[in-house]
C-alpha cells in the first residue's frame, strides 16, 4: 500500500540581516543602539568625505588610528568604499547639531558654502 502522506511542511527561518554598520543589538535584544567605536569611525569618515580625501588616504588614516573592521582586519579603500552608502544612512545625523558646526570649522582644508 503506497502512502499518501506528504513530508511535513517546515517553515522556512526567517532570513537574517546583517546589522548596519554604527549598530549592534541592544542588551534588550529588541531593537538596535548606536555602537560607540563603529559611530566613531562613520564620523571620522564623514569629515574626510567632506575634505574630498581619496578612499585609499581614508583607508590609511583609519588604520594609523588602530580603527579597526567589525571583524577585526585592517581598512582597505574598498572596505571604506563600501561603507559609503550606509555613511549616506546616517550623515543628516552625523553632520548636524552644534558638535558638527564647531568640528567644520576646524576643518581648515574645505572651503565651505563656496
Amino acid at each position: 500500500m503506497e502512502s499518501s502522506a506528504q513530508p511535513e511542511e517546515r517553515e522556512a527561518p526567517p532570513a537574517s540581516e546583517e546589522i548596519p554598520f554604527g549598530l549592534r543589538i541592544a542588551s534588550d535584544c529588541r531593537h538596535l543602539e548606536d555602537d560607540t567605536l563603529e559611530m566613531q569611525t562613520l564620523r571620522f569618515l564623514a569629515e574626510m568625505i567632506v575634505q574630498d580625501i581619496s578612499f585609499t588616504s581614508m583607508a590609511d588614516a583609519l588604520n594609523v588610528r588602530e580603527y579597526r573592521t567589525r571583524d577585526g582586519r585592517p581598512w582597505t579603500a574598498a572596505g571604506v568604499f563600501k561603507l559609503t552608502p550606509r555613511l549616506i544612512d546616517v550623515a543628516p545625523r552625523l553632520l548636524s547639531g552644534a558638535e558638527w558646526e564647531s568640528r567644520k570649522k576646524q576643518l581648515s582644508r574645505v572651503t565651505w558654502n563656496s
